[in-house]
């Protein structure tokens, strides 16, 4: 079945393409450091984007799964597992500080939906949402995109993504969040329309790739079943 390109890319897209001629339109008319600035905006408004992105996708898919009433074996061990470790470090986390077994006893409650997340027979639970996917990994770092998507069952994201794209897509995001952040510490990068333009192609391809990979992945169990 061909590639259907997700609502979340979509969005993506008409955001930074937007954002994109907004700044080709003032390129030329402003003096150097409100120019600085404008380009500069360009590059923590997309990182927004790229959170944003795998945010919306996730509850996308999560949605659909949740729509067709699919069973837990649709959905990757990795995270399932993730999900049910988190539940149990939160509770023993508790012990630890309230020394109260009380709570503990309430707590491992046998019919939750944590511990029901490991049954491949049973259906998806209402309560799995993209924070159980993201949890503090929002920002869109090398790491964090690693760990995201271990989770959902890949070793190595850049690796998927290279097999589809052809390219170092790994060097793409470190090339774009270097930027961001020499901004953010106050050691921005001398910045150019071309820099923008350059990095605006090569981002805008990034997503295009993860958003193939993750259809390769679940798309036929998903949004398009």
């Amino acid at each position: 079945m061909p590639y259907t390109i997700s609502r979340s890319r979509k969005e993506f897209d008409g955001n930074v393409n937007k954002l994109f001629a907004n700044i080709k339109n003032l390129d030329g008319d402003l003096d150097y450091s409100l120019l600085q600035q404008v380009l500069q905006s360009y590059f923590f408004s997309t990182s927004s984007f790229i959170e944003n992105y795998l945010a919306n996708m996730f509850d996308d898919w999560l949605y659909t799964l949740k729509a067709h009433k699919v069973k837990n074996a649709l959905i990757p061990m990795n995270l399932r597992k993730k999900i049910f470790f988190e539940f149990q470090k939160d509770i023993n986390l508790s012990y630890i500080i309230h020394k109260d077994e009380k709570r503990i006893y309430s707590a491992l409650n046998l019919n939750r939906w944590e511990f029901e997340i490991l049954e491949d027979q049973k259906n998806i639970a209402s309560e799995i949402n993209k924070h159980n996917i993201l949890y503090t990994d929002r920002y869109p770092s090398v790491r964090n995109l690693k760990r995201i998507f271990l989770r959902l069952g890949m070793s190595n994201i850049f690796d998927e993504m290279g097999k589809i794209g052809k390219n170092n897509y790994k060097n793409v995001i470190i090339s774009f969040m270097d930027i961001r952040e020499n901004i953010a510490h106050s050691v921005p990068d001398d910045l150019t329309f071309l820099v923008v333009k350059d990095n605006h192609h090569k981002i805008k391809d990034f997503i295009r790739i993860i958003d193939r990979v993750f259809y390769r992945l679940f798309g036929r169990n998903a949004w398009v079943n």
